[in-house]
């Protein structure tokens, strides 16, 4: 099967020194890959970056950057984008499959696609609130985020592809058709996950987040510091996380290091990552908006639990993994988890055991993969 996804911002590096990113991001490049290893040729059209990779990747994939040279934060350029992609209008056509993503691209490869006989699919990570939207993004940013989604809930993908059934059911609110919204969890590999060596000592708490204002980090820093003063022997706080184009990152990162933290910022290595994950104690993801939850999974194909944000995307995840005891509504229960999982060796031994042996039943990419190639050789029997 010949595929192609069209997305804005797309993984950097290649093989096992890749690039961490959020995780829309991850999202993508990791099916990508799984797909590549299944044998299918699999194609990225993207932006313009100018330290990205380009052609054919040592993962199987091959990445074609479209537009001028374009950073998360710069608005303006991605339109340059979208006038590339239509120029690729011939190349597309002869896809399978033409798979889409949230904002920018989704419009103009439905048109695309509805040229030819294409699979065409919608690969959505969540729905911004305006509350959200317009709390983290310049206003003219949100106003066209919160645009584009609505517009795009009017066209007609022929499947939607979302990471858990609580996005399901925020996109049926919203006005997509139920039936064509298939839930596909995030997951980990496996086989690299263990590949990286486990730690001598595990010596921190850990939160992996880029530091914009619904990751809650600042509060996670708050909460630390109060743990802290009452018992002087707690492990440090390490965090890895960047986004330096928002204000909140300075913010961030000197509240962070006043308090005694480990401020990691952006590693761009993901093998270095994971060492650090496999050196922590406990992960914390206080967010108050997620699709998925990335890290809760990543954290547990370490061994190590988290302590997460009640939201219905995290519940439904951390349910999964047997974790949803650490779910917390307020900063005061996030302390009294932290506390209480500090103390408790066994316990947090045993959550962490539960959690890894649930990511390999429910969590992996191939098993995305597999599911979204049945869905794909569906649809493209019923064009026949």
């Amino acid at each position: 099967m010949r595929i192609a996804f069209t997305t804005e911002f797309f993984i950097q590096g290649g093989g096992e020194r890749i690039h961490q990113a959020g995780g829309g991001e991850r999202r993508c490049y990791e099916i990508c890959r799984a797909l590549a290893r299944m044998g299918h040729e699999v194609h990225v059209y993207c932006h313009e970056h100018r330290d990205g990779l380009r052609g054919l990747t040592s993962d199987g994939i091959y990445i074609h950057r479209l537009g001028v040279h374009t950073e998360i934060y710069h608005y303006g350029r991605r339109i340059f984008y979208v006038k590339d992609l239509l120029r690729s209008i011939p190349d597309l056509l002869k896809f399978d499959v033409l798979n889409t993503t949230f904002f920018l691209p989704a419009t103009p490869t439905y048109i695309i696609g509805r040229l030819g006989r294409n699979a065409l699919t919608l690969m959505v990570d969540d729905l911004f609130t305006w509350d959200i939207a317009r709390s983290n993004l310049p206003l003219h940013a949100a106003l066209a985020c919160i645009a584009s989604q609505r517009l795009n809930s009017l066209l007609d993908f022929d499947a939607i592809f979302v990471p858990t059934h609580a996005v399901k059911e925020k996109l049926s609110r919203f006005g997509y058709p139920k039936d064509k919204i298939h839930v596909t969890y995030n997951g980990v590999d496996i086989e690299f996950f263990d590949s990286v060596p486990s730690q001598p000592v595990k010596d921190q708490i850990i939160v992996i987040s880029r530091l914009i204002p619904y990751k809650g980090v600042h509060h996670v820093i708050d909460v630390y510091s109060e743990i802290r003063n009452e018992y002087r022997d707690t492990p440090p706080l390490a965090i890895v996380g960047s986004y330096e184009g928002y204000p909140l990152y300075n913010m961030v990162r000197d509240k962070a290091l006043k308090s005694g933290c480990r401020f990691l910022g952006f590693i761009p290595d993901n093998r270095e990552v994971v060492k650090q994950l496999k050196k922590s104690l406990i992960n914390i993801l206080f967010s108050d908006f997620e699709g998925f939850g990335l890290t809760i999974v990543e954290a547990a194909a370490c061994g190590v639990p988290s302590i997460v944000k009640d939201i219905p995307a995290c519940r439904e995840v951390m349910e999964k993994l047997g974790l949803e005891e650490l779910l917390v509504r307020s900063r005061e229960e996030l302390k009294e988890k932290i506390i209480d999982l500090l103390m408790n060796d066994e316990k947090r031994r045993r959550l962490g055991e539960e959690a890894r042996r649930n990511v390999e039943k429910y969590f992996t990419w191939s098993k995305t993969a597999e599911y979204m190639v049945k869905t794909w050789s569906r649809i493209i029997n019923s064009k026949s």
